[in-house]
């Protein structure tokens, strides 16, 4: 609702949140599905393994490259990075997935109801929603979490033809799954967000909500996504920045940007020190940025999406004929996934 839906009361709980921090708009994804989502945002890379297909089967090998992303930045600060996952370590090897994205450690569905909630069963295949942020408030009120952290959430109860589970809340007559399973999200963040803002925490810690890429153009999406939904796999995302040590905006627009500015963006407003990396994308709040008047790209597998800078949205093959200043840009994307593949941009060891 922060970015104008129509159904009264979808998500109050990030209304709330929103008071307290910044909304930035014309935030775009800038790859998908969700294992690109991932890894393209903490990283700011457009990555090549997506996760559909070899990633489940059981004789797939995950590729070993070592990403110097968002995650390896802190730990090399001395943050405990933590990636806290809904699924199980099996399912598309999130513990490796998480490793090569540069987290310390991984927190997935059997340790977080086996260790963090007690012995609680799963709600369907994968950890609820609920649960996720039960799990997460818990780990840092008990101290499983360690000052400083870098906590990341991926949760799976808004996943594409899933609806609310026992412990959800349905929205109005719950005949939509995608109004139910937003309404749901949005109780389950309520109950970790009043807790932290009657915290310590709130005084010392940073939270971000945003998304690993949009909805997937379901019958049940198009149907509520209003008369100017393009009905592709590239979209706006919400970015909701609280930040208690700085005098941050209620609202933002920095122009058209995405997600692959995401990690740079972190780094830029945690005032990181100018360490290597490998980034892709430049900070939003780079002043630059506020006169650019730039084509942005998105990218997975062969479909590339041209994003203006009014916001409108053209897909097409990354084999298509473009003007020359796309085409660089293409060639560019193409090429920095041959040598993530060939582990020739980064060396895989020691980061220092």
């Amino acid at each position: 609702s922060i970015y104008g839906s129509p159904y009264p009361d979808i998500s109050p709980s990030v209304e709330e949140f929103a008071r307290h921090g910044m909304v930035v708009d014309n935030y775009f994804s800038h790859t998908a599905a969700t294992y690109r989502g991932l890894r393209g945002q903490l990283c700011s890379i457009f990555p090549f393994h997506g996760g559909v297909g070899g990633w489940f089967e059981p004789d797939f090998e995950p590729p070993t490259t070592r990403l110097l992303g968002l995650p390896t930045l802190l730990d090399q600060r001395g943050y405990d990075t933590v990636l806290f996952g809904a699924n199980t370590a099996a399912k598309a090897r999130m513990d490796v997935q998480a490793a090569a994205v540069g987290f310390s450690r991984s927190m997935l569905r059997d340790r977080i109801l086996g260790e963090i909630l007690d012995g609680e069963q799963p709600i369907g295949p994968h950890v609820s929603d609920h649960q996720m942020m039960r799990a997460l408030w818990t780990s840092i009120e008990t101290g499983r979490i360690e000052q400083p952290f870098f906590a990341f959430i991926y949760n799976v109860g808004t996943h594409t033809n899933l609806d609310s589970k026992s412990d959800g809340v349905d929205y109005a007559d719950g005949s939509n799954n995608v109004l139910n399973t937003t309404h749901t999200f949005d109780h389950a963040f309520g109950g970790f967000w009043r807790r932290f803002a009657t915290s310590p925490l709130a005084t010392t810690t940073i939270v971000i909500l945003t998304a690993d890429h949009p909805h997937f153009p379901t019958p049940a999406f198009i149907e509520v996504a209003g008369p100017d939904y393009q009905k592709i796999f590239f979209d706006r995302i919400p970015l909701v920045i609280y930040h208690p040590a700085t005098d941050l905006p209620r609202r933002f627009d920095p122009g058209v940007t995405t997600s692959l500015d995401f990690a740079p963006s972190v780094a830029h407003l945690m005032e990181l020190p100018n360490q290597r990396n490998h980034f892709l994308g430049r900070s939003i709040f780079e002043h630059a940025r506020y006169h650019e008047r730039k084509i942005r790209l998105g990218q997975y597998g062969q479909t590339l999406c041209v994003i203006r800078p009014d916001g409108r949205m053209t897909t097409s093959s990354m084999r298509a004929e473009h003007r020359p200043s796309i085409a660089g840009l293409t060639r560019f994307i193409e090429y920095s996934q041959h040598i993530e593949l060939s582990d020739r941009l980064w060396d895989g060891g020691d980061h220092r």
